[in-house]
């Protein structure tokens, strides 16, 4: 069976304060900010996540990034 994926969508409310997270490269060494987006996101306590850079080559390939982040 696969896996169940949650989503929710933006609010259309007028007076919205997002709270974003925006990187562009996740380093050099192991990718250790992994754990505190996993976190965030599972937390709910952020409403949109923009990557805007540099993936995680560093960590091999982007099956292994898939696996250990999702």
């Amino acid at each position: 069976m696969s896996k169940i994926f949650k989503f929710k969508t933006l609010t259309d409310s007028t007076d919205w304060k997002p709270t974003l997270i925006v990187y562009g490269d996740l380093g050099v060494s192991y990718g250790e900010t992994i754990p505190y987006l996993i976190q965030e996101a599972e937390n709910g306590t952020v409403d949109v996540v923009f990557h805007n850079g540099d993936f995680a080559y560093d960590l091999g390939t982007v099956c292994y990034f898939v696996k250990i982040t999702f």
